[in-house]
């Protein structure tokens, strides 16, 4: 919907039918996955809160936003390479991110 909408950043709200709104493990690699698609997007995920019957914590307010930022858990691995013609007599060059 964010893509549809031109949204410039995002809010996950999802609810837990315990009284208890302790982000699980679970909560807290969904948060990390959508904010590297959210990256790749230019769609900033903003917060994340968890809805309870009692309360509402937020993920940002709880720290958790910026520990989901930093980490690279489910950043898939990659590697970069470019490839340039060879000049006349040459062979070509390939170079990676492990590379330089």
């Amino acid at each position: 919907m964010a893509i549809l909408k031109n949204a410039v950043g995002t809010i996950l709200v999802h609810n837990h039918t315990a009284r208890d709104p302790t982000p699980s493990d679970a909560d807290k690699d969904l948060t990390d996955r959508l904010i590297q698609v959210g990256r790749i997007l230019d769609i900033p995920v903003l917060d994340h809160f968890i809805i309870t019957t009692e309360d509402f914590p937020s993920f940002q307010y709880q720290g958790l936003m910026e520990e989901s930022r930093r980490s690279s858990k489910w950043v898939p691995p990659y590697e970069i390479e470019v490839r340039i013609s060879p000049l006349p007599g040459k062979s070509s060059t390939k170079r990676s991110k492990n590379s330089e």
